[in-house]
């Protein structure tokens, strides 16, 4: 059996939402750019990386793409709405949320 590892890394630093602005799907701002080219660099140095799920948020969309083109990832970026915007707190009855949120994109991944 083969192991499994899994990152999950966060959207990089986002430029200030405005009232004009209809929801909280914001891009990235320069800083955001930045860290994830770092982390692309970071993964590259230290991980191959198989697979690449994201968000269909545009602030996850341009970090995930940014760490694909460091990482010289050539395959497709899958985009999940179900990594769309959630809490990610971790105390416990959000911990279970979070499981069953998760365990069916693993379970997915796991089966391609």
């Amino acid at each position: 059996m083969t192991k499994t590892e899994i990152y999950l890394i966060r959207h990089g630093e986002t430029i200030e939402k405005t009232d004009s602005m209809p929801t909280d799907d914001v891009p990235l701002n320069t800083k955001g750019r930045e860290q994830a080219e770092k982390t692309g660099k970071y993964l590259k140095q230290y991980s191959k990386i198989d697979y690449i799920i994201s968000s269909q948020l545009i602030r996850t969309i341009e970090t995930s793409d940014i760490i694909a083109e460091e990482i010289g990832y050539n395959r497709k970026i899958e985009r999940n709405k179900n990594l769309n915007e959630f809490n990610w707190n971790w105390d416990r009855m959000k911990r279970k949320r979070t499981n069953e949120l998760m365990d069916p994109i693993i379970e997915e991944f796991e089966n391609k």
